[in-house]
């Protein structure tokens, strides 16, 4: 058996009787383990005698967590998201029409999801975003059998500097309505990760639908809403 350099306690560190309300320690005096501190300027302040790779330290003013990684130092500090995911759905307003006709390579413009200042938690971590688009249904005018003549693409971009990025592909063949009927929506879920565009509240996000082309010569999307859809961890 080796002995350990220190002071030694051979048992546990208890308060005077079970009625006695004070804590038997203060983890800010500690070394490493958790502490709760106010600020940015307090966590940096911790003492480096006071402070062990690993330790976990949660900032009450930004309610986030961070450890120390491959060192003590300041430059080790990283921020470290704790629980489980939210998943996090906002919608856009209705838009009443959305037509598709069978002239090649156009671009529809569908209603821009609004991402409210705050509706992200503080301190969260997105780890992925995608796009939703629904609509109540389907209308052909052509006359004609109509379906998409695709694949067409749904893409978003954030408004002010963004570029269009893909989230949602619909087939070819997809949306069939018969000649001058209709059929009932749907809501599609993007197979894409459009993070690297929507990385972001307190912002605008555009929708459009490009490479737009239909069989025949009109194919119309009633009250149509596009939607965000954030996987976030806190």
């Amino acid at each position: 058996m080796t002995s350990i350099p220190g002071v030694r306690v051979t048992g546990p560190v208890v308060p005077t009787d079970t009625a006695d309300t004070f804590p038997t320690h203060k983890a800010s005096y500690g070394l490493g383990g958790f502490m709760a501190v106010a600020d940015a300027t307090a966590r940096t302040g911790i003492s480096s005698d006071r402070r062990e790779a690993g330790m976990l330290v949660y900032q009450i003013d930004t309610k986030a967590y961070w450890t120390l990684e491959g060192g003590i130092a300041d430059g080790n500090w990283v921020q470290k998201p704790l629980g489980g995911v939210s998943v996090l759905p906002i919608w856009s307003l209705v838009q009443a029409l959305m037509e598709i006709s069978a002239t090649p390579g156009g671009n529809v413009a569908g209603p821009s999801v609004v991402v409210p200042s705050g509706y992200l938690p503080t301190g969260a971590t997105i780890s992925r975003v995608e796009l939703l688009m629904k609509y109540r249904k389907a209308v052909d005018t052509s006359g004609a059998d109509n379906q998409i003549a695709g694949p067409l693409n749904v893409q978003v971009k954030e408004s002010v500097a963004g570029s269009f990025t893909t989230g949602i592909v619909i087939p070819d063949n997809a949306i069939k309505v018969v000649a001058d009927g209709e059929s009932g929506g749907d809501l599609i879920i993007g197979a894409a990760d459009v993070k690297a565009e929507v990385a972001a509240d307190n912002k605008t996000y555009a929708v459009q639908i490009t490479s737009a082309i239909a069989d025949g010569s009109t194919l119309q999307l009633q009250d149509v809403q596009f939607g965000l859809k954030f996987y976030t961890q806190v």
